[in-house]
């Protein structure tokens, strides 16, 4: 499929040329897949560029749903990471203020 001549497309123009749905295309943006352009604070327009090279990529909208699905797997992963090291840190601070009260022997650890 050929892309009109256009610099930037709408959100709406996207769906009909990759054939999915608002908020898939949305989550191809949070992804990082689909760049944007912004020409008034309250306008979201993709550029020509993304969406060609995005067109390229995919082949299909199978390929498209299971970049979506690898994002949103990755961004799981990050996500948990980021609560395993907070709760690290949480630990080193109980740590910390339970031996700077001198009850170091008191972790709640059995």
């Amino acid at each position: 499929m050929t892309l009109p001549d256009k610099a930037l497309f709408t959100v709406k123009e996207a769906q009909a040329h990759l054939g999915l749905g608002k908020t898939s295309i949305y989550a191809l943006i949070k992804d990082g897949l689909l760049e944007v352009k912004h020409p008034t604070p309250r306008s979201t327009r993709i550029t020509r560029e993304s969406l060609a090279a995005h067109l390229e990529r995919a082949g299909s909208r199978e390929a498209v749903k299971a970049a979506i699905a690898q994002a949103q797997a990755r961004k799981v992963a990050q996500e948990q990471r980021a609560q395993a090291v907070q709760a690290q840190q949480q630990e080193q601070k109980k740590e910390g203020l339970l031996a700077r009260w001198g009850l170091g022997g008191l972790t709640g650890r059995r």
